[in-house]
């Protein structure tokens, strides 16, 4: 499946908050996560890990609004696959091996 090569806009409290930046930027190219990210924001690493905890809530509640899926669920499979993929060390495999190779109508279970 291709997806169009365009941004997603920022959400509405960027536009209304002027002291609003953008942290980081994910992009799916040659078959993995590709980033970018503000790395001077923070001088211990485990802000990061905040902020990709925050990341992960908000996620898990558009998931669940989507779906009939309640986000405490949602949050423990995202749980389970950033566990995993830290332990794994990057040697998860090819992408359809990959959690990412699985697309829209992926089963929770």
């Amino acid at each position: 499946m291709s997806y169009p090569k365009d941004e997603l806009p920022a959400p509405e409290a960027a536009h209304e908050d002027s002291q609003a930046f953008e942290l980081l930027r994910l992009w799916f190219a040659e078959g993995a996560p590709q980033s970018s990210a503000r790395m001077e924001l923070w001088s211990d690493p485990a802000a990061w890990g905040f902020m990709l905890g925050e990341v992960a809530r908000h996620i898990a509640v558009r998931y669940a609004s989507a779906s009939d899926v309640e986000p405490a669920a949602v949050l423990e499979r995202i749980r389970a696959g950033f566990v995993g993929e830290l332990e794994s060390h990057g040697t998860h495999g090819e992408m359809d091996e990959a959690p990412w190779g699985q697309r829209a109508g992926s089963s929770l279970e």
